[in-house]
């Protein structure tokens, strides 16, 4: 199994999604101490994928999983309050503005219509066809 989009970088969004408890936040944030995996954690074997799809969100936090924060500029200051604060917090509604606003995008799926639409000019000299 390629699990392409998983990484200790992206694991984070989760603590911008009202979809997740406070108490997953919590252990999430905990987590965010934990050192950096030694394996790629998107390559799963096939034997293991069982327990991998009973896996929280937290078990691929690591201390890489700042990351996020770094690359888009995301005020950390609320990790060190407690969750049930962050709904007031100016930081951590700034953090989610931008999180929010982040555009998710399929790379496969935009390069197959690329692809075809590539494949269609080559076919047609007519623009309607």
């Amino acid at each position: 199994m390629h699990l392409l989009y998983l990484s200790e970088d992206l694991a984070a969004l989760p603590l911008f999604s009202e979809d997740i408890s406070n108490d997953d936040k919590r252990v999430t944030v905990n987590a965010l101490q934990r050192e950096p995996f030694s394996d790629d954690v998107r390559l799963v074997e096939p034997n293991k994928v069982p327990v991998f799809l009973n896996c929280s969100i937290a078990e691929f936090i690591t201390q890489w999983s700042l990351n996020l924060f770094e690359s888009l500029r995301l005020p950390q200051d609320f990790l060190a309050t407690d969750v049930d604060t962050w709904t007031n917090c100016a930081d951590y509604i700034a953090a989610c503005k931008i999180v929010r606003a982040l555009k998710v995008v399929n790379d496969c799926a935009e390069k197959a219509v690329k692809l075809a639409n590539d494949f269609n000019e080559v076919l047609t000299k007519n623009n309607r066809q």
